[in-house]
C-alpha cells in the first residue's frame, strides 16, 4: 500500500530491494575476489609438466617445464620399463652433457625455478621397448605420471641443460 508522505508516494518494499541488491552485490564481489585468490594461488604453486622423446641416435630426452610461478625440487628421473608401479626398477642410463656422454654421473636433486624448464638427455644402457616409460619424481616424494617415450624422427637438439647448473665436466 502507498502512503502520502508531504506530498510524495513511498514505497513502503523499496527499503527491502535496497538491502537485497547490496546483499546480492556483496556476495558476487566476494565470490569475485575468492576466485582471484584461487587463481593468484594455483598460479604461484610448483607445476612441473613431463614430455619425453626418443631420437634416432637411441638418445632419450626429457623436458620437465614448470608452469607455475613456484619453485620445487626435481628429486628424481627414471625410465621404467613395463609394469611402472612404484617398485619397479629403473634401467640404467648415462648422462649426456654437453653434447657427449658422461659415464659415473649420479644424479643430485636440483631446484626447478617457476616458470622454468629442463632438459635431460639420457643415454639408456639397458635396452628400450616400446613399453619403457619416463617418470619425474619431484617435491617431497611425489611422482608424475609415467610419460610415454614420442618417436622423433631426426635429432632432438641440444644436451642436458638444468637452469642454474654448470658443466659437470668442468667441476
Amino acid at each position: 500500500m502507498l502512503q502520502m508522505t508531504a506530498g510524495k508516494v513511498a514505497d513502503p518494499g523499496s527499503g527491502d530491494l535496497a538491502a537485497w541488491l547490496g546483499t546480492i552485490g556483496t556476495w558476487l564481489l566476494g565470490i569475485i575476489a575468492a576466485f582471484i585468490a584461487w587463481v593468484q594461488y594455483d598460479h604461484n604453486k610448483f607445476k612441473p609438466q613431463v614430455t619425453a622423446y626418443r631420437d634416432t641416435n637411441k638418445r632419450i630426452v626429457v623436458r620437465i617445464a614448470n608452469r607455475g610461478a613456484g619453485s620445487g625440487t626435481i628429486e628424481a628421473v627414471h625410465l621404467l620399463p613395463g609394469g611402472h608401479g612404484s617398485n619397479t626398477p629403473a634401467l640404467l642410463v648415462n648422462w649426456e652433457f654437453a653434447g657427449a656422454k658422461v659415464e659415473g654421473v649420479v644424479f643430485v636433486p636440483f631446484m626447478l625455478p617457476g616458470l622454468g624448464t629442463a632438459q635431460l638427455v639420457m643415454l639408456p644402457i639397458d635396452p628400450i621397448t616400446p613399453s619403457t616409460r619416463a617418470r619425474v619424481t619431484y617435491a617431497n616424494n611425489r611422482k608424475s605420471p609415467c610419460v610415454e617415450l614420442a618417436e622423433i624422427d631426426g635429432v632432438v637438439l641440444g644436451s642436458t641443460m638444468i637452469p642454474g647448473a654448470g658443466d659437470p665436466q668442468r667441476a
